[in-house]
C-alpha cells in the first residue's frame, strides 16, 4: 500500500457516511476541492473508484463498503490512542453513536439530554432507529448505546 496518511481515512470514513462530497467537506471543515483532492489519492491507494456519481449523490462501491467497518474500527482504535484517559465531559467533542426504538427516545432523552448539553456541550450524538444490524453494531462496539425493548425490566433484542 502506498503512504496512507491518517487523515485520509477520516475522509473516507466520513464520504462513506455522508455519501456527498459537499456535506463531507462542511463536517470536516475543507473545501469541496481538498475533498475532492483526498478522494483521488484515496482511489489511488486502494486502486478502486470507492464512489460512484448517482443523481442522489454518491454510491459506494463493493470495495469501499467493505472497507467500512474496519476503518470504523481502526478510526476508533486511534482516536482512543489520542483521547485523555479519564473522560472528561467538558473538554469532550467525542461522537457517540446510540440506536434506539423510536419510542426509547421520548422515554431516555428528557432525562439525560439537559444534564449531557450542560456538562459536555461539545460531544455529538449521532441517532439512529433500532435495526437488525443494531445488536451486531453495539457487539462489535461500532455503537455506544442501543436498546430495542424492555419487558419486565429485561433487556430483549
Amino acid at each position: 500500500m502506498n503512504k496512507l496518511d491518517i487523515n485520509l481515512l477520516r475522509v473516507l470514513q466520513i464520504l462513506l457516511e455522508e455519501l456527498s462530497v459537499t456535506s463531507a467537506a462542511n463536517r470536516l471543515h475543507l473545501s469541496q476541492s481538498a475533498v475532492s483532492k483526498h478522494l483521488a489519492k484515496l482511489r489511488e491507494i486502494f486502486n478502486d473508484q470507492l464512489f460512484e456519481r448517482t443523481s442522489q449523490g454518491l454510491k459506494a462501491t463493493p470495495r469501499a463498503l467493505e472497507l467500512s467497518p474496519q476503518l470504523h474500527l481502526i478510526i476508533q482504535q486511534l482516536e482512543q490512542l489520542t483521547h485523555p484517559r479519564v473522560f472528561e465531559p467538558a473538554l469532550s467533542k467525542r461522537q457517540f453513536n446510540i440506536h434506539l426504538l423510536d419510542t426509547a427516545y421520548s422515554l431516555t432523552f428528557p432525562f439525560f439530554m439537559p444534564d449531557l448539553l450542560r456538562k459536555a456541550p461539545n460531544v455529538r450524538l449521532k441517532n439512529k432507529t433500532w435495526n437488525p444490524n443494531s445488536l451486531d453494531a453495539l457487539k462489535k462496539c461500532e455503537i455506544e448505546m442501543g436498546r430495542d425493548l424492555i419487558i419486565n425490566n429485561v433487556k430483549v433484542y
